[in-house]
């Protein structure tokens, strides 16, 4: 499986869990003391993170609004550090986004404790299911 590129089979996965309700549970390491080096790389993310509008529906139609759930996957290393990241939205994670949480032996937990908004998150967003490398900072 490529490191930049989610799995199709991972993404189905995840769509079957949040479409059935399933949970998976168990803790992840202590990814929320990851501190990438800050202001050193860049952040880009899809038109639509920074403006969250609706357009007004004409006279006639019939809207039928649709929620996705935001979903957060989170690739960590053996020390419990950010290593990777993927979204669905086209953004960064962002707390409120539900976080999964691949483990060094490759297990996926749900993690609910994860601090997103923590995080200097660097990388381009825009494609979602897209694993986006992390800066560790080292010291």
């Amino acid at each position: 499986m490529s490191h930049s590129t989610l799995a199709p089979w991972v993404l189905r996965s995840l769509a079957g869990l949040i479409v059935a309700g399933g949970a998976l549970v168990g803790p992840a390491a202590a990814i929320a003391t990851n501190h990438p080096t800050r202001g050193t790389h860049r952040l880009l993310e899809a038109a639509t993170c920074q403006r969250r509008t609706r357009g007004a529906p004409v006279s006639g139609q019939l809207t039928i609004a649709v929620t996705v759930p935001a979903v957060a996957l989170l690739r960590v290393d053996a020390r419990g550090r950010i290593i990777a990241a993927a979204t669905n939205t086209g953004c960064r994670p962002r707390q409120g986004d539900i976080a999964y949480v691949v483990q060094p032996d490759g297990s996926l937990v749900a993690d609910h404790r994860v601090r997103l908004d923590i995080v200097d998150w660097t990388g381009d967003f825009r494609v979602p299911g897209r694993m986006q490398p992390q800066v560790i900072d080292t010291h």
